[in-house]
């Protein structure tokens, strides 16, 4: 569509984003920046939730030289993008560092319903599940961040402990040797391997690990 139509568009309907969106667009790509602004601002007003207009606009500032306002705009694409997941992934963080398990695993909550795929979330919810006791629920966690990325020694070692607390101490001897066999410096494994070890009966290898953990 022209120029013209999406302006025939916004006197027909002036409430819909969608065409001062797709007009600042049009006007970006002419390098009428200052008109581009103008019509993405507007689109911004009228729908807020999508990203598209703060990058057009950000793009906009970023040619007028006005970079602090592009970067605003594409830190507020990211927000618009992302929901408050890297808000509610860095609240937990925080409250797992603070020991509010609570807080921690409703925020991880929060952030696998925005990203199920992301291996991170189920991990840091797997973490908040295990420091509350919910064992078994903590390994789901584990299990799900395992899918998604499945050589990440953190995340078997934390499976680990929690195979570990939920008695499954050969389970748990899996978890870290195989993390250990990725990250051979992770050597406080090897103190939770012989505990797993101890409950196994396995007192030579129990040892061994304890010597090499020193």
């Amino acid at each position: 569509m022209a120029l013209a139509d999406f302006s025939n568009a916004i006197q027909l309907d002036p409430a819909n984003p969608l065409t001062w969106k797709l007009r600042g667009a049009v006007y970006y790509r002419l390098e009428h920046y200052q008109k581009a602004i103008s019509d993405l601002t507007k689109a911004i007003e009228l729908d807020s939730s999508k990203p598209e207009p703060y990058l057009y606009r950000g793009n906009a500032y970023g040619e007028m030289d006005m970079f602090s306002n592009a970067i605003a705009d594409f830190n507020r694409a990211r927000e618009a993008e992302n929901g408050d997941y890297f808000e509610n992934l860095k609240q937990a963080h925080k409250a797992i560092l603070e020991g509010d398990f609570q807080t921690a695993l409703a925020r991880t909550t929060s952030a696998t319903d925005e990203r199920p795929t992301d291996s991170i979330a189920h991990t840091y919810r797997g973490i908040a599940l295990h420091a509350i006791g919910r064992f078994s629920q903590a390994l789901a966690a584990f299990n799900k961040a395992d899918a998604i990325d499945p050589n990440n020694p953190a995340i078997m070692f934390n499976r680990g402990l929690s195979n570990l607390a939920y008695s499954l101490p050969a389970d748990a001897v899996s978890d870290f040797s195989a993390a250990l066999s990725i990250d051979p410096s992770l050597r406080v494994a090897l103190k939770h391997r012989a505990i797993a070890y101890d409950q196994l009966g396995m007192a030579i290898e129990a040892e061994a690990d304890r010597k090499m953990s020193e």
